[in-house]
């Protein structure tokens, strides 16, 4: 199998095109095990993991292959410090059994000065863990090949360390808020180049415009920590609403991708809920690929109920008929994908 990503021969795996995670039941076999699971981490994560998509995929209950994620332990999961001592480092969570802010002490290991003057190793660590105190106090002394402590010395440790636990109640922590303004238009791209492939075929994957996706695909995948190049689509990424995608706008969790022609040109229109919003360019070479102008079954209308996991894919030309028919009365709505 030719891989569509990487280009190479190389045995299929299943590769969703919208991700499985925000409810994509469209999959691709022609792309390779390595370049999905690159794909799913570097190009589909930034999507997938947008505050807003996290938001939504928890009021839809949209787990995907994991669990549904919690849109409060995204903007306060993580690792903080404490206001009065940024070096007390904290993990923070939603605890799911009482849905309130749980805030737990990393254990850490720091140099400190005592009042004769010595210095001496101090280890932090949370009091819901004293009994992780035992196994941690082994491996440091282990490292700096100290002996180990005997069992009455251990337990002395561990007594000493209960009786003089400080509990705080409600601290004022700092939290730091990762935010990726433009990595979702990874995912986009992605989108439509194997969109574009499913539509137009085999030879698309010749056309100059997915030569230049796939090489800014593969540099995104190779290169952990790229700074965003140029888009290889032209076109435009929003978070407002395009105008050839208002006539699908009532319903905001379904997910909408259509091709049509202009100018000669090939442009994929994509909605993601109503959060995203992309019309770009898949080629600019329309005539090798139609014989029929707008009439033409490549040019393809795509709806997916991430709810129902289900989705309904028709020619873009029977789709504009539907809507017709509905607009003058002559239809009932349609039913969801299925």
């Amino acid at each position: 199998m030719r891989c569509i990503i990487c280009d190479q021969e190389r045995p299929e795996s299943e590769e969703h095109i919208f991700p499985l995670a925000i409810g994509g039941c469209l999959a691709t076999p022609r792309v390779c095990g390595a370049c999905n699971s690159k794909l799913g981490a570097r190009v589909d994560a930034p999507l997938v993991d947008h505050l807003a998509i996290v938001m939504r995929r928890e009021e839809l209950k949209i787990a995907g292959r994991g669990s549904v994620p919690s849109g409060f332990d995204r903007v306060l999961g993580g690792r903080s410090v404490l206001v009065r001592d940024q070096s007390h480092q904290l993990q923070t969570r939603i605890d799911p059994r009482t849905n309130t802010l749980d805030i737990r002490t990393i254990p850490n290991i720091s140099k400190v000065t005592l009042p004769d003057g010595r210095v001496a190793d101090q280890l932090r660590m949370d009091v819901r863990d004293i009994s992780k105190l035992g196994e941690i106090v082994r491996k440091f002394r282990a490292r700096r090949g100290l002996r180990p402590l005997t069992p009455a010395e251990l337990d002395k440790l561990i007594a000493d360390a209960q009786a003089n636990a400080i509990e705080n109640i409600n601290p004022e922590v700092i939290v730091n808020i990762r935010v990726d303004p433009i990595g979702f238009m990874k995912c986009l791209v992605k989108i439509s180049y194997e969109l574009a492939f499913s539509w137009l075929g085999e030879d698309y994957l010749d056309d100059p415009i997915a030569q230049k996706t796939r090489e800014y695909l593969l540099k995104i995948m190779r290169d952990k920590d790229i700074i965003y190049p140029t888009l290889p689509m032209m076109g435009t990424i929003s978070f407002d609403l395009i105008e050839p995608l208002k006539m699908w706008s009532d319903n905001e969790n379904l997910h909408i991708a259509c091709a049509t022609l202009c100018q000669g040109k090939i442009v994929i229109y994509l909605k993601v809920f109503n959060i995203f919003y992309a019309a770009l360019v898949v080629t600019d070479a329309a005539h090798k690929y139609l014989t029929m102008g707008l009439s033409d079954s490549k040019l393809r209308f795509l709806a997916i109920d991430p709810v129902a996991g289900a989705y309904a894919e028709s020619s873009l030309i029977e789709e504009m008929g539907r809507i017709a028919s509905i607009m003058l009365g002559r239809a009932p709505n349609p039913a969801p994908p299925h």
